[in-house]
């Protein structure tokens, strides 16, 4: 007998057992009620003794003890396989940070994706990489990795298929990805994991600056349609600084070399430009009433762009 159907089993029993306690506990005491009553009414029968009602109060008490020692077994029994199945769904989901963590390394890297500029990148250019599909983005394309082929994608590993995460009528493929895995260690896939890598940022022709900074309830649904990040690079330290805030809105607003970076936080240190990457984990079992599992990543990237105070000579 599988450990679904066991656990069913025992539920059934102790719901049951549950039952016939309260019944059989309402039915005594009515009885014992209508027997002491009766008792009083003749006076020679209610002094005859006292071992009977003392017995029946006694069994009483044992039953109602053993039945919530019983439930309580019960519900404890049912929390513990519950955790254990969110653990192991947790564990099938952990691995698949590593898959989105060498992607975002594969794609900064211009030795394995030539693609990659000398300069800053600008936002649409890294989609339009890891998409890899040669088709627009905004007034950027992006050509095919050079490796490419019919049916190779270098940011789509073994096993997995693209998933288009964008509402209708939009039949792009997004960067996001599910593959069947193993959850149990039989040999089985028994569940589907589905992940993005989302870098998008937060904009707001109005107000460009105030989107970024915007993480209300009411922002957030919005900004998960459209697939940007929740928040700004966590390392920066100064996010609500006005500096901060005008060259937001100066990359938000342009589709050249830096659009959707950040300058650090840090006033005296204007040579770093900064960008989150949200990664979001999904793990469906095939198994109803099965716990799920969702896991979220952030990774900053920094790059840098050059001092522009400074001076350099023919020697330095």
């Amino acid at each position: 007998m599988s450990g679904r159907k066991l656990t069913s089993a025992i539920q059934h029993l102790l719901i049951q057992v549950q039952q016939l306690t309260t019944k059989l506990t309402k039915q005594s005491v009515l009885w014992l009620f209508r027997s002491l009553m009766r008792l009083g009414k003749y006076p020679r029968l209610s002094k005859a003794g006292f071992i009977l009602p003392t017995t029946v109060l006694l069994l009483l008490v044992l039953l109602l003890t053993v039945g919530s020692i019983g439930y309580r077994t019960y519900t404890r029994t049912v929390q513990t396989i519950g955790e254990r199945q969110q653990r192991v769904i947790y564990n099938a989901a952990t691995p698949t940070l590593d898959r989105a963590k060498a992607k975002i390394e594969y794609l900064f890297d211009a030795r394995r994706d030539p693609r990659f500029p000398s300069g800053i990148p600008s936002e649409n250019w890294l989609l339009g990489m890891m998409l890899n599909d040669g088709l627009p983005i905004g007034t950027t394309t992006v050509p095919l990795h050079p490796d490419t082929v019919a049916t190779y994608d270098p940011y789509t590993l073994p096993g997995e298929t693209r998933v288009n995460m964008s509402p209708p009528p939009d039949v792009r493929p997004d960067n996001a990805w599910r593959y069947r895995a193993d959850t149990d260690g039989d040999g089985t896939l028994d569940a589907t994991v589905a992940y993005s890598i989302i870098y998008k940022m937060p904009t707001d022709p109005a107000n460009p600056a105030a989107a970024l900074r915007n993480t209300s309830d009411a922002a957030l649904p919005g900004r998960a349609s459209r697939l940007e990040v929740r928040h700004g690079p966590l390392s920066n330290t100064g996010q609500q600084d006005p500096a901060c805030a005008s060259a937001t809105a100066a990359a938000a607003t342009s589709d050249g070399v830096g659009r959707g970076w950040l300058p650090s936080g840090s006033g005296s240190d204007t040579s770093k430009l900064r960008k989150n990457f949200q990664v979001d984990v999904y793990v469906q079992p095939d198994a109803a009433n099965r716990p799920v599992a969702a896991l979220e990543f952030h990774q900053d990237r920094t790059v840098e762009q050059g001092n522009k105070w400074g001076a350099w000579f023919r020697n330095d």
